[in-house]
């Protein structure tokens, strides 16, 4: 789970267009928060804890993935 939610917060549109930041950026960027969703979740003591903290990450995502969708589109 935490695999997939750092690849959501690491992709952008710009990865896929001809002018964007090197590869490796993204790489560091995927590594970085997916350091930082497993620390967080190993910080929650209660499974109901866990449970939250992933529900708000994806909505954080999916919140994230429609606002650049929308710039994207505008």
């Amino acid at each position: 789970m935490s695999v997939i939610l750092a690849a959501i917060f690491a992709v952008d549109p710009a990865l896929f267009s001809g002018v964007h930041v090197p590869y490796w950026a993204y790489g560091a960027k995927f590594f970085a928060i997916l350091f930082a969703v497993r620390v967080l979740s190993q910080l929650t003591v209660d499974a109901g804890d866990r449970k939250r903290m992933m529900i708000f990450t994806l909505l954080a995502a999916a919140f994230i993935i429609l606002f650049v969708v929308a710039v994207v589109l505008a």
